[in-house]
C-alpha cells in the first residue's frame, strides 16, 4: 500500500464530517421543535390573560353564578393546558441540549481528525522535501565526480 497516512485517514474524516452534519440537522430539528413549543406556550398564556381580562371587564357589570363557575372551570382547563405545555417545553429544552452536546462531540472529533490529517500532511511534505533535496544533492555530487 503506497497511500500516505493523510490519504488513509480521509475516509475516516469524511465519515466524521457526515456524522457531524447529521448531528447538526438533528440539533436544528430539535431547536425548531423547542421554538414551536415555546410559541404554543406563549399563545396559551396570552389567551389566558386575554380571557381573564375580558371576564374581569364583564364582571364589572355583574355576572351570574353560573357564568362565574364556567369561567373558573375554563380557566382551570387553560391552566392545566399551560402546565402541560410547560412540561413539553422543558422536555424539548432537555432534548435540544442533548442534541447540542452530541453535535459538539461530533464537531470536536471532526476538527481533531482534520488537525491530525494536517499534521500528517505537513510531515509528508517535509519528508518529500528532504527526499527531493537528498536526490538533488546526490545528482549534483555525481556530476562533479570525475569519470
Amino acid at each position: 500500500m503506497n497511500d500516505s497516512k493523510s490519504q488513509r485517514l480521509q475516509p475516516v474524516a469524511r465519515h466524521a464530517a457526515s456524522l457531524e452534519q447529521e448531528a447538526a440537522l438533528a440539533l436544528g430539528a430539535s431547536q425548531r421543535e423547542l421554538d414551536a413549543r415555546r410559541l404554543r406556550l406563549q399563545e396559551l398564556l396570552n389567551y389566558r390573560d386575554e380571557y381573564a381580562r375580558r371576564m374581569h371587564e364583564r364582571g364589572r357589570s355583574g355576572v351570574g353564578a353560573g357564568t362565574l363557575q364556567e369561567y373558573r372551570n375554563f380557566l382551570g382547563r387553560i391552566t392545566t393546558a399551560i402546565e402541560q405545555q410547560q412540561q413539553l417545553v422543558a422536555a424539548a429544552e432537555r432534548e435540544c441540549e442533548r442534541r447540542r452536546q452530541a453535535w459538539c462531540q461530533r464537531h470536536t472529533r471532526t476538527e481533531a481528525l482534520g488537525k491530525v490529517i494536517d499534521a500528517h500532511r505537513s510531515e509528508e511534505h517535509r519528508r518529500d522535501g528532504r527526499k527531493e533535496q537528498k536526490e538533488n544533492d546526490e545528482r549534483a555530487g555525481r556530476r562533479r565526480e570525475p569519470h
